[in-house]
């Protein structure tokens, strides 16, 4: 459950930050900042799926 904590506070610094470059119109840094939040939430994802195959298997 450690990792999906971690996973969490990621997307959130991250949402700072696109908030931050969205204000100071910094568009390649933006493009960034959102595909680093596209691979979290795939990873978040991914997770719970590995979770609910695993619960189901039992």
């Amino acid at each position: 459950m450690a990792e999906k904590a971690d996973l969490k506070k990621q997307m959130k610094e991250l949402k700072g930050q696109r908030d931050t470059a969205l204000e100071q119109k910094e568009h390649k840094e933006l493009k960034k900042i959102r595909r680093n939040i596209r691979s979290v939430k795939r990873q978040l994802r991914a997770l719970a799926q590995r979770a609910n195959v695993s619960s189901n298997s039992m």
